[in-house]
């Protein structure tokens, strides 16, 4: 199958999302103007940038960062308003379903981590897919869980140990270059997931964009010796592989 490619989120937001259904639960939420919505939407990555290049001057803590501020909420809609407009996640959908039909695997274990909105979850489990939902505890997260009680969807919560269990389908999207001990969850993936949905070749650095200044792990070299592509943003742990040698 040919699989496309995200969109690059740093312009103006420019898709009509007035019947948009990540733009109605985050209108039915905050309970915000929608002009005010369709803005801090729009430029919320500014702020987090400004605020991370701020706070880092001083004594700062990344993961307190996380836990504490609800701009992810808006960022990470535009985020997957886009990737739904493009059909990157339905794509990843059909991936992990026909995978589990070539290999007749009976109870997938699928895994979002890092899963922010939650929008990955919410797909998967409208397809059928047993899901389970992992992010630090957060606005970000209490949100996801009001929108998987909005839209009727059956999801399992998971721990910070997620990433010792065993997992058939690990969605780590637009994560691993926030994680500073990123070869430490590299090893996990490795050796506990038999596929990952990763998107190293999009990230960008503060290094060539100033807009990213969180992202500060480049994972890529070392993912790379651990995974290799299947199609797309999926690759496949060379565990076994390796186990076999």
């Amino acid at each position: 199958m040919t699989v496309k490619k995200k969109p690059i989120i740093s312009e103006p937001l420019q898709l009509n999302v007035s019947n948009n259904e990540i733009y109605l639960d985050l209108l039915a939420y905050s309970k915000l103007h929608p002009e005010i919505i369709i803005q801090r939407m729009t430029y919320s990555f500014v702020e987090l940038a400004y605020q991370w290049n701020v706070l880092s001057k001083g004594k700062f803590d990344p993961i307190n960062f996380y836990k504490g501020t609800d701009l992810y909420i808006f960022d990470l809609s535009r985020y997957q308003i886009e990737n739904d407009h493009f059909h990157i996640t339905l794509d990843m959908i059909s991936q992990m379903s026909g995978i589990i039909q070539e290999d007749l695997i009976v109870d997938p274990r699928i895994l979002e981590f890092g899963g922010g909105i939650g929008q990955f979850s919410i797909h998967c489990a409208r397809a059928s897919l047993p899901v389970c939902y992992f992010d630090l505890d957060s606005p970000l997260k209490d949100y996801a869980f009001w929108r998987f009680v909005r839209n009727n969807v059956t999801i399992f919560f998971e721990d910070e140990k997620c990433l010792s269990r065993k997992w058939d389908f690990v969605n780590c999207m637009d994560v691993l270059e926030h994680i500073a001990d990123f070869k430490k969850v590299i090893n996990l993936l490795f050796k506990n997931a038999k596929y990952v949905f990763v998107n190293p070749d999009d990230i960008m650095f503060a290094d060539t964009n100033p807009m990213y200044p969180m992202h500060i792990s480049k994972f890529k070299d070392y993912f790379l010796t651990k995974f290799t592509k299947v199609e797309g943003y999926l690759y496949k742990s060379n565990w076994q592989k390796q186990k076999a040698v």
